[in-house]
């Protein structure tokens, strides 16, 4: 996969940490489809980037243990919500 957790996973050790500040998908579900109705005119406008994508959950796939996840500044409202946090490779 070319997504960057997969190719962070690429890069790191086994153990090697990651720690990442990602917008993803809203955990409000109003806002999370305004999210995935404006993605195809958003990735249009910002060069690829996809408001509906679940960052957390990608990394975790790539094969990562998200040992920690903060959001940065509001979680409610906004169509960009960012997450920061540590995942470890396994």
């Amino acid at each position: 996969a070319s997504h960057p957790p997969a190719i962070a996973a690429t890069l790191l050790k086994p153990g090697g940490t990651l720690i990442y500040a990602e917008h993803t998908l809203s955990r409000f579900p109003v806002a999370a489809w305004l999210q995935r109705f404006l993605t195809p005119l958003w990735r249009l406008c910002a060069g690829g980037c996809c408001l509906d994508r679940d960052s957390i959950a990608m990394i975790a796939r790539a094969g990562f243990h998200v040992s920690s996840t903060q959001a940065y500044r509001r979680e409610g409202w906004t169509l960009v919500p960012v997450y920061f946090g540590l995942a470890t490779l396994e």
